[in-house]
């Protein structure tokens, strides 16, 4: 299992393929934020600034947050996706972007965002955004409607943006990442777990990063929730959460049964599909303040309870994307 997330790129014979099987890009831009002006005898200090080149730092940049449309504009919906590889050979790799179904089936675009690249570092506070349209054309779901999956290919969004001249920062997880069958045995049956997204849309608008947040499995990853490739875990998610990525982040120690190990461990487990809500009237108001909006709740009841999807679920729809698009011999 390797340690850390990888950047990587399809190779161009599979970047051919996807651009035959894929719809049109429409759109391509870089948005500033606006940066607080720094103290007149205070001194920038690179070596703090956030590299992306730890376990922690990098699962901030395997995300990408997804604004789909109707084709009439009055449907819209936020979610999360994020950037997955699978190995077709000991040197290559096809990176997807991953999501729940729900955030992007029946709308008619969706725009993709990312933290710019500028010499192999993320370029905080720089955004380089893509909008696709005929997006059903551009998305393969998961051909059992129950497993709520969905795969956009991303070079040809990497190559949208090297012909305007951008980079996005990102790293992908991959199938090294996911844990096996002694690896998974090693886990806790009530297993601290991490997951990265944007809850209600939220992300730090200055940064362009999105939100982190803990938790812990309410049902033994080992098991199959309901006889289905879930599991469940005890925390609060809201729309925007489907299609985060679910891992185990341990980082100095962790346990295994009966024996603590000195080290770092990092597992990719699923990805968010659903959550436990108790249904009511309400609805998410933005109080605004002198600096920023904060986000209330109303009236609406959550169990603290949400579904994962298992990563092997991921796996077999990539092998079923491979069957439909099968690489060159």
């Amino acid at each position: 299992m390797k340690s850390k997330m990888k950047l990587a790129v399809a190779t161009a014979q599979m970047a051919q393929i996807i651009r035959l099987a894929f719809a049109v890009i429409l759109l391509a831009g870089t948005a500033y934020a606006q940066q607080p002006s720094p103290a007149a005898n205070s001194k920038p200090d690179d070596s703090a600034a956030l590299k992306g080149n730890t376990l922690d730092q990098e699962l901030f940049f395997c995300t990408t947050r997804i604004e789909a449309k109707s084709a009439d504009g009055k449907q819209e919906s936020i979610g999360t996706g994020f950037i997955f590889g699978r190995k077709f050979d000991e040197q290559h790799q096809i990176l997807f972007i991953v999501t729940s179904r729900q955030v992007v089936d029946g709308f008619a675009s969706a725009t993709f965002s990312f933290v710019q690249d500028k010499d192999g570092k993320p370029n905080l506070g720089r955004e380089c955004f893509v909008t696709v349209s005929n997006l059903q054309n551009s998305v393969f779901y998961n051909p059992d409607p129950r497993v709520d999956i969905a795969l956009v290919p991303l070079e040809p969004i990497l190559e949208y943006f090297k012909v305007n001249g951008q980079t996005p920062f990102f790293r992908a997880l991959d199938e090294d990442m996911i844990p096996g069958q002694k690896a998974a045995e090693d886990l806790s049956a009530i297993q601290s777990v991490v997951f990265v997204g944007y809850p209600c849309g939220i992300r730090d608008e200055v940064n362009f990063l999105p939100i982190a947040r803990r938790g812990f499995t309410a049902s033994p990853y080992l098991v199959d929730f309901d006889g289905l490739p879930l599991f469940l875990v005890d925390a609060s998610f809201f729309p925007g959460s489907s299609g985060s990525p679910v891992l185990v982040l341990d980082q100095g120690s962790y346990s295994t049964g009966d024996h603590v190990v000195i080290g770092n461990r990092a597992y990719f487990l699923g990805l968010i599909d659903q959550a436990y809500i108790h249904t009511e009237e309400g609805e998410i108001k933005f109080k605004p303040l002198p600096t920023q909006f904060v986000p209330v709740t109303m009236n609406t009841n959550y169990f603290n309870l949400g579904a994962v999807i298992k990563a092997r679920a991921i796996l077999d729809t990539i092998s079923d994307f491979e069957k439909a698009y099968p690489l060159p011999k």
